[in-house]
């Protein structure tokens, strides 16, 4: 019930069905950090509060645990928590960008999927987002690129052109 001119700009929506209650939808969007809020019906919804991260959320299960990746000013943060409300950092991603000139400007926007279990690929993906050579603020438009990423286990990672797994 609050006024379209009220909310702020709300932009990278992410969507994922709690680990304990099935009929229960988090979604994950930028707005001054990453909020989230939750719904049963996909119509009305609960705002639950602000994650201290950057943008691009997209959040995986991994056992009893939620993994939350997001951009910061550089890289793929990481961050886990067991009950959405309290969130830990875990790390940060940079794969292979100190030798990648199309991503030294900035490497950010990580999406993870999980597809460990389709037949052919039996691994995490991650695609990404790479700017470069210098900082993106100055050439965004004329120099992104699209990178991929594999891991069997969301710690280490391997990409085109790397010979063994880098965190």
């Amino acid at each position: 019930e609050v006024p379209v001119e009220q909310m702020g700009r709300m932009i990278d929506p992410f969507l994922l069905q709690d680990k304990d209650e099935p009929d229960k939808v988090w979604c994950f969007y930028k707005q001054n950090g990453i909020r989230r809020s939750w719904s049963r019906d996909l119509h009305t919804w609960t705002d639950a509060g602000l994650i201290q991260a950057g943008e691009n959320p997209c959040v995986l299960v991994q056992g009893d645990e939620y993994i939350l990746f997001h951009s910061p000013e550089n890289g793929i943060g990481i961050k886990r928590s067991d009950d959405l409300n309290t969130w830990c950092d875990a790390g940060l991603i940079t794969l292979g960008q100190k030798e990648w000139p199309w991503a030294k400007g900035r490497l950010t926007a990580g999406f993870v999927l999980d597809l460990r279990a389709e037949e052919g690929i039996g691994k995490y993906l991650m695609f990404f987002h790479g700017s470069g050579p210098e900082d993106e603020r100055t050439m965004f438009d004329n120099y992104a690129s699209i990178g991929i990423a594999w891991s069997d286990d969301l710690e280490h990672w391997s990409y085109p052109g790397n010979a063994h797994a880098a965190h």
